[in-house]
């Protein structure tokens, strides 16, 4: 028996941001770098889409986190990612990205910054009683204040 609740209503009438969740099918980190850009490529087919469609993306921590590794100076923010209740088979590791901030009839009142932006899942939540899915994304940069949102 799949019952409506009132609460899953509410929380999937404020889903208005899209994103996907992907997966690495091979598990590996086999991206190669790409000498003229310096990015790392994931190869063809690499990537599995475990879902595509509305979400809600907003900030967890208001303040970056500064850490060093290597000798790279990297900064880490937190977000919330909620998406509807029938998505399942997630997984800590998989990567987000956003696709879309707000309807598609009004970008312009939603913030564009995180549009693109690949973030890694943190942390999944459960419970016995759910209305929708909540993980926890990170999203890290290499440049001071390209992570704020």
């Amino acid at each position: 028996m799949n019952l409506v609740t009132p609460g899953k209503l509410l929380v999937e009438s404020r889903m208005v941001d899209t994103g996907m969740i992907t997966r690495d099918i091979t598990a590996q980190n086999d991206d190669v770098l790409d000498e003229d850009t310096l990015q790392l490529i994931a190869p063809a087919n690499d990537k599995f889409v475990v879902y595509e469609g509305r979400c809600i993306l907003s900030p967890i921590t208001r303040k970056e986190l500064e850490y060093v590794s290597g000798e790279q100076p990297l900064f880490r923010k937190m977000y919330r990612l909620i998406v509807p209740l029938e998505v399942y088979d997630l997984r800590i590791g998989d990567m987000f990205t956003l696709l879309m901030a707000g309807p598609s009839e009004d970008t312009l009142n939603y913030d564009q910054n995180l549009v693109g932006r690949e973030m890694r899942v943190q942390e999944i939540d459960g419970g016995s009683y759910r209305t929708c899915r909540r993980m926890h994304v990170e999203d890290i940069q290499e440049d001071h204040g390209n992570t704020r949102g």
